[in-house]
């Protein structure tokens, strides 16, 4: 389930965003890749792995789900790809509030890991807090303009 939630997500999030962007995959281990959308021909979720192909159908990249801490969208000349690196979200794993910075002027939504929309919030300064005490333990994705950003709810 987490793998097609992971999947429905990136897949919305590349509906919204022009053909010239790409796709940023940024993995908990820090080592990040950019793909351009237009050579991504293929998503194939397999085993908890995601595979990326290209158009030709060479493979672009290999991913485990559970390691890919945020993907965003941009075109390499877009500020999108400088400022994701300046959007963070913490304490991860949380227990009553998520503090989000550097997403001025987005809005805010917590899916669970079945796709369910649960919270939205406007981001209106530098910090915002998400009050997540109410929310059950578990994994869960927050939508922040152009990036999804997977955390942990203790």
């Amino acid at each position: 389930m987490k793998r097609t939630l992971f999947l429905l997500a990136l897949t919305f999030l590349m509906t919204e965003v022009r053909a010239e962007s790409s796709l940023v995959v940024e993995p908990l281990n820090g080592s990040g890749q950019v793909l351009a959308l237009s050579q991504i021909g293929k998503l194939v979720a397999q085993s908890d792995y995601v595979y990326f192909y290209a158009k030709d159908k060479t493979l672009l990249a290999k991913y485990e789900t559970s390691e890919i801490r945020r993907l965003s969208f941009g075109t390499p000349t877009d500020d999108v790809l400088v400022s994701a690196a300046k959007v963070s979200v913490y304490p991860n794993p949380a227990q009553d509030a998520l503090i989000v910075s550097g997403a001025e002027g987005e809005q805010l939504r917590v899916y669970d890991m079945q796709g369910g929309l649960l919270l939205t919030q406007p981001v209106t300064g530098e910090e915002t807090t998400i009050n997540v005490s109410t929310l059950p333990t578990g994994t869960y994705l927050l939508l922040t303009g152009k990036q999804v950003i997977r955390f942990i709810k203790q």
